[in-house]
C-alpha cells in the first residue's frame, strides 16, 4: 500500500516568545504549502508550543496480580490549567486533579529504547515507589500524538509487571504539583470508568484499552 507523500511547508516568517528558562516557547509562523502541482497555498498563521528541555515523555502501566485479578496503578495529577483556563461556557470549571498513569517527560541522555526504558524506570521509582528494573519493561504500541495541532509532543507508552518487592513512599521531583500525590491500585474495569468518567486524560485511557486488549489475548 502506497502512502502520499506529504505536501511541502514553506516556512515564509517566523518569530520565538519566550525566554530560555520558560517551561514553554511559542513559535509564531506564516507558513504555506507546495501542493503536488508545485502551486502554493495562500499564506495562513502557524503558531507551536515547544517544551523545555525535552518534547517527548514516557507514561506506563504499571500491574501486580491480586489474588484472580491485576491492579493498574493511577496518580492524582495536579493540572492547574483544567481549573484555570477552562472554557467555563462548557459545563462549568472542571477539578485541577486527574488520575493518571506514572509518566515523565525524556531527559537529554534518555537516548533509544535503553533510555526510553530507564526513564519509565526512574519515574515508576519517583512516582509510584515502585521498584522495576528498565528491561522490564514492554511497549504498548507505537508513541501517541497528544495535541499535534500546537504541540509536536510523543508519549511513548509502555507496561510492566511489578516485582515481589514492597512498594516505598514515592518521593515526587521536589516541586508543588507533585507534593503528597494520593495513589490509587484499582482493576483495568475501575480505572477505565475512571476514563469514561472525565477523571482521566488521554494517554492513560489509551494505554489502558491497549493493555487490557494484550491481557485478553493472552488469557483468551
Amino acid at each position: 500500500m502506497s502512502v502520499e507523500q506529504p505536501d511541502e511547508l514553506v516556512i515564509l516568517s517566523e518569530q520565538v516568545s519566550g525566554d530560555d528558562g520558560d517551561f514553554l516557547r511559542r513559535w509564531h509562523r506564516k507558513i504555506c504549502h507546495r501542493r503536488a502541482d508545485g502551486t502554493l497555498t495562500a499564506p495562513y498563521k502557524c503558531d507551536s508550543v515547544v517544551r523545555t528541555p525535552g518534547m517527548d515523555a514516557v507514561a506506563m502501566v504499571l500491574h501486580r496480580r491480586r489474588a484472580t485479578f491485576l491492579e493498574v496503578g493511577l496518580r492524582g495529577s495536579l493540572r492547574p490549567a483544567l481549573a484555570l483556563d477552562a472554557d467555563l461556557r462548557r459545563g462549568g470549571r472542571p477539578s485541577p486533579r486527574l488520575w493518571e498513569l506514572p509518566a515523565g517527560i525524556l531527559e537529554a541522555d534518555d537516548q533509544g529504547d535503553d533510555g526510553l526504558r530507564r526513564r519509565c524506570s526512574a519515574e515508576a521509582l519517583e512516582e509510584m515507589g515502585a521498584h522495576v528494573a528498565p528491561g522490564d519493561f514492554v511497549p504498548l504500541g507505537p508513541p501517541l500524538w497528544l495535541s499535534p495541532g500546537v504541540i509536536a509532543e510523543r508519549v511513548y507508552l509502555f507496561e510492566a509487571a511489578l516485582p515481589e518487592t514492597p512498594l516505598t513512599r514515592p518521593e515526587g521531583d521536589g516541586s508543588p504539583m507533585e507534593e503528597d500525590a494520593p495513589l490509587r491500585w484499582l482493576t483495568v474495569q475501575d480505572a477505565l470508568a475512571l476514563c469514561r468518567q472525565g477523571s482521566s486524560d488521554a494517554k492513560t485511557e489509551v494505554a489502558l484499552l491497549r493493555f487490557a486488549e494484550r491481557v485478553r489475548a493472552k488469557t483468551g
